[in-house]
Formats: structure tokens, C-alpha cells, sequence
């Protein structure tokens, strides 16, 4: 108790005055008697303003309560009773059969005798977990809804980049249904989806407007449409990859590559070796005249060089140069034709040759989403043999690296044994071709800084939902914070000063802006309440059976329990005890003189 001693010390003054009182009286009489009454009296006052309390321990019965979350059906339930804090699932089975307890936590603190926790529906959110470490929790999920259970996209895209939708989708149905990507009005992609399949999916496209937008991603069992979810993201105009590319000879897969750079604008300049040293030079997006001698510095003025390894052979001392600057940052694609390395980039990949003459095509597989590329009509020469300091980016269904990158400093190298990407072009697999170049060049070339990070939790927020930004400030001045044009309060992050946090309560479906004191612009969107309840189902799911398998074994409801209760003394006895002690003095101070 916070007063106690508030309380205890004027009371024991007041009982040491009242025994010095009675010692120092003339009259001796029963003066033992009237000591005790003084202490008892005081005693007593003292306990009727502070509660004695003392603790019990009792042996019980373990009871087990039965707990209804979102997604439970009356045919997932028997006869007993339940409880829930949802008052729709009260509407919809009953006050007969459902109890509403506006706090869960509270509730068991309140009945000790509760051990264990019998869930049943989609789960107890996260936060709510957490918190009742303590309780047995017993899981009876029920079968997810038909939808979108998992679903990523790029939310910030460069311009003329593929947009690639990942995720997965639970089929509950007796029909197959169709997945379907929807951009501007338009079907951009489409997948199917077997009945009563839970199957993942990757649909693609290549955004043509600038800006933000709202694709649609929608599934329909033959006219039935039975899911819509919406997909937005932001493309924005970026400098483009410059590059360089240095070819030993003129080839076919050089010309097609002129083709495909050409037509999504990076700025590029070919330089083709004719002769020993004669060479044809064309530029691709560039403005002015670039030559075709090399020197040091126009490898500062690229970003990615794509080369052949017997061209990069041919360079002589200039390759100490490229290396220098790769190591600064600069991009290198390789291309292997033969097992035998030529130059000193090259020696840094495990080149093995390949004895099989039977196959004659090679399916590539980009190992950043696991997406199989249309097979290339072409023998393989060679393979790259794995290594602990490369990644690879591009393997067969086998597991044989065709594509290897490795970091150099702030750089990086890629070797590619793909000898013939153009067969793609040639074969009507054209987006194929764009994905796996886009991929290389992607990987490889050199990364542009950005000063401005920021972070948005949850990452799919709806209306009403708390939201929390975080971001990063180049000063430990307190920057300001505008979302939707209204000032918000900013607080420094305990750990790292350069990052500040602000939250917000999210009120407008659609976009929602924010900017920082850099006049730097971001922008959110908030979705529908309505929005991705597959998807929060599956990870409510997840949550509460990864929690109940962390807990281990289950106590049965027939275990005897020992619980401690804290228990007051009535102060009732307390005031008859001040009453009768009280009495006495005054009686004895009155009528037994």
C-alpha cells in the first residue's frame, strides 16, 4: 500500500501518548488492563484503514475454457458453452450458446481456476499471445476462406521495369479457378488454379504509365467472381543503366541485345573488334559522339559493361583499369563460350565443361522468385560450378548454375554460360528474354545511392488501423512531418539518432501522402477493411499454431491445480475489537473508579 506509513505513524504516535497517559496516572489501578485496551484500540484503527490481508492455497480442478475467434461456424461447434470478445459472432450463434467478455486477459486473471484456453476460428491476434504465456492454449483452426492467403509486389517500380505479383491462393472450392491480373482496363496476365488446391502463383507485366496506380487482382470460378484485391504501386522515371558492351567478334546475340536495349531506352555504346585493331562502334540512346578507343576514364562514365571473355583478353593493360573501377562500383556481365577461361575475371568462376551431346535445349530457372523461363533451343557447353562466395542468380531445373555473381568491393562481376538468349526472340518468348536480362542488369550494375529511407508498419494498412512510419534524416535535428498535409508529432529513435518514428491512425481509403522537412515525398496506401481477410486468416492461423507448438505439452482439465488467493480480514472484526477496547477505557475511567 503507497500510504502505509502515512497511515502506521500517526496511529503509533497516537498509542504511545495514550500508554504514557495511563502510566503517568495516580490512580494504578488495573493498569495492565488499560495498557492493552490502548494497544488493541490502536490496533484496530490501524487495521480498519489498512486491510490485513494473508494468503491461502487451495487445490482444484483445472477447468478449460472454450474461446470463438473470427471464421468459426455453428457446424465447427458442439453443445458447450462458449465465450467471445466479437460481438457479430454473439449475433450470428446466439447469446444462448455465446457469452460476450469484453477483455480476454482480464477474464482469466479473474477466474484462476481457468488453465487452459480452447480456441476455435482463425486464432487470438499476436499482441494478444503475448500475453498469455501463462495459458495453456489448445488450437482448433477451421478451414481458411477462398483467396489470396499470401500475396508481394514491387510497391516502387522503375520505369520499363517488369512488375512481377507472387503470392499464393487457397482454392477451397470444387471448381478451378482463374487468377487474373488487371491493369488500366486491361487483362495483363492470367494463371489457374485447381479445385481444392492451395497453390502459388507469379503473374507479371510491364507497367506503361508513369505514377502511381491500382491494379486489380481478381479470381473467378468460371462468371463467379470470388475474390478482388487491389494491387498499388508507384513507377517512377529513374536514370537509366548506362552501358557499355565490348564484343570480340559481331553475333547474333549482340545484334538482338542492341534491339531489346534500343527499345527500352538505356543509353548503351557497342564496341565490335573486326580485325586486330579496327572496330565498328554504335550507339544506342546516347546523345553526342563517343569514340571507340578505351582509356581509363570511360569506364568511369558506365555503369555496366557487358563483354565476351575473349574480347576482355584483347584489353591488355586497360583491365587493370575496369578492375579498379568495379572495385569502385562498376558492373561486369562475362559471357562464356568455352570451358577455358581467357582473361582474369573469368579465372574467379568454376567453368565446367559438359560431356552430354543428347540435350538440346536448357531450361533456365531465375533463382531470385524460383521462375522457370521458357527452354532455350541451344546445346550447354558449359556449367558453373558452385562457390562459397558467389551467389547464384540463374540455374537449371537440376540445380546446375548458369548464371554466378560475385561482389568485388563495391562492385560486382556476373558470369553468364547461356551462349544463345536470342532463340527466346526468335521462339516468340519475348518477355522471357526481358526477364532475364532485366535480371542481370539488375544485379550487376552499378547502384545509384538513395538518402532517404522510410518504413511503414503494418505493410498493408486498412482504415482504422494504427499505422507507424519510420524514417531515416541525414541530421540529428528534429525534422517535421506532414501526412495528408496535417502535422504529426515526430520522436528520435532510442538507438539510432539518424532515424525518427510518427504514427497515425489511418481515416482515408485510397493514397495517403507524407513529407519530411527535405521536401522529400512518399506516399501509402490504405485499403478497405474489408481488404486481404484471406490473407490475415492464414497468418492468424500460422501465429496461433507456431504458438501452441512453442508451448509444448497440454495439461488435461481433470489435473488438480494448486492456487495461491490473497485474501483480506474483515473489518468488521476489526471494529468490534475498537468498540470494545474504546468501551473499557471509558468504562473503567467512569464507573470503576
Amino acid at each position: 500500500m503507497p500510504n502505509l506509513y502515512l497511515y502506521t505513524i500517526p496511529v503509533l504516535l497516537l498509542a504511545t501518548f495514550m500508554v504514557y497517559h495511563e502510566v503517568r496516572r495516580a490512580n494504578r489501578k488495573r493498569l495492565i488492563l488499560r495498557i492493552l485496551a490502548v494497544l488493541f484500540s490502536a490496533a484496530a484503527l490501524l487495521f480498519l484503514i489498512i486491510p490485513l490481508k494473508y494468503d491461502v492455497a487451495r487445490s482444484t480442478t483445472a477447468k478449460s475454457m472454450n474461446f470463438l475467434t473470427e471464421g468459426v461456424l455453428d457446424k465447427d461447434l458442439s453443445g458447450d458453452k462458449y465465450f467471445t470478445s466479437e460481438t457479430k459472432i454473439v449475433q450470428a450463434l446466439g447469446k444462448d450458446r455465446v457469452s460476450y467478455i469484453p477483455d480476454l486477459q482480464y477474464h482469466l486473471a479473474t477466474h484462476p481456476e481457468i488453465s487452459s484456453l480452447n480456441v476455435y476460428g482463425y486464432g487470438l491476434p499476436e499482441y494478444v499471445l503475448n500475453r498469455l504465456q501463462n495459458t495453456n492454449i489448445i488450437f482448433h483452426p477451421v478451414d481458411l476462406p477462398i483467396g489470396f492467403t499470401a500475396c508481394n509486389w514491387a510497391e516502387t517500380l522503375p520505369a520499363s521495369e517488369i512488375q512481377r505479383v507472387q503470392g499464393s491462393f487457397n482454392n477451397s472450392s470444387n471448381r478451378p479457378v482463374k487468377v487474373l491480373l488487371e491493369g488500366l482496363g486491361t487483362r495483363l496476365d492470367s494463371v489457374t488454379i485447381p479445385a481444392g488446391k492451395h497453390q502459388s502463383f507469379t503473374l507479371s507485366c510491364t507497367p506503361r504509365q508513369t505514377g502511381r496506380a491500382v491494379y486489380q487482382l481478381q479470381a473467378f470460378a468460371g462468371a463467379e467472381r470470388v475474390a478482388s484485391e487491389e494491387i498499388p504501386f508507384e513507377t517512377i522515371e529513374q536514370p537509366k543503366t548506362k552501358i557499355l558492351v565490348l564484343a570480340s567478334f559481331p553475333d547474333f546475340e549482340f545484334k538482338f541485345l542492341r534491339n531489346w536495349l534500343l527499345e527500352h531506352r538505356y543509353p548503351a555504346l557497342f564496341r565490335t573488334r573486326i580485325s586486330k585493331d579496327k572496330f565498328s562502334t554504335e550507339q544506342v540512346n546516347l546523345e553526342g559522339s563517343e569514340s571507340s578507343n578505351l582509356t581509363p576514364a570511360t569506364f568511369r562514365k558506365y555503369d555496366l559493361v557487358i563483354a565476351d571473355d575473349e574480347e576482355l583478353a584483347s584489353l591488355g593493360t586497360l583491365n587493370g583499369a575496369l578492375q579498379q573501377e568495379i572495385r569502385a562500383g562498376l558492373g561486369l556481365v562475362l559471357r562464356l563460350n568455352e570451358a577455358k577461361a581467357l582473361s582474369a575475371f573469368s579465372k574467379g568462376f568454376n567453368i565446367r565443361s559438359t560431356t552430354d551431346s543428347i540435350t538440346t535445349a536448357v531450361q533456365p530457372v531465375l533463382s531470385e522468385n524460383n521462375q522457370q523461363l521458357t527452354a532455350v533451343p541451344v546445346s550447354q557447353p558449359v556449367y558453373l560450378a558452385a562457390n562459397n562466395t558467389q551467389q547464384v542468380l540463374v540455374q537449371d531445373p537440376k540445380g546446375k548454375a548458369l548464371v554466378n555473381t560475385a561482389l568485388q568491393e563495391n562492385g560486382r562481376v556476373t558470369a553468364t554460360a547461356i551462349p544463345a538468349t536470342f532463340n527466346w526472340v526468335l521462339n516468340a518468348a519475348t518477355a522471357d528474354y526481358s526477364n532475364y536480362w532485366s535480371t542481370l542488369i539488375k544485379q550487376t550494375a552499378r547502384k545509384t545511392t538513395n538518402n532517404f529511407y522510410w518504413n511503414v508498419e503494418p505493410k498493408k494498412p486498412t482504415i482504422g488501423e494504427q499505422v507507424k512510419l519510420s524514417f531515416q534524416s541525414g541530421s540529428d535535428v528534429m525534422p517535421s512531418l506532414e501526412v495528408n498535409k496535417q502535422h504529426l508529432a515526430v520522436q528520435q529513435h532510442l538507438v539510432l539518432p539518424f532515424y525518427w518514428q510518427a504514427g497515425f491512425r489511418a481515416e482515408r481509403k485510397g493514397w495517403n501522402t507524407f513529407s519530411t522537412t527535405a521536401g522529400k515525398e512518399q506516399a501509402l496506401y490504405v485499403y478497405d477493411e474489408s481488404a486481404w481477410q484471406a490473407l490475415k486468416a492464414e497468418k492468424l492461423t500460422t501465429d496461433n499454431a507456431s504458438f501452441e507448438k512453442l508451448q509444448g505439452k497440454k495439461k488435461g482439465s481433470s489435473e488438480k491445480v494448486v492456487q495461491h488467493v490473497e485474501k483480506s480480514v474483515s473489518k468488521w472484526i476489526f471494529f468490534v475489537v475498537f468498540l470494545l477496547s474504546v468501551g473499557f477505557l471509558w468504562f473503567e475511567t467512569k464507573i470503576l473508579q
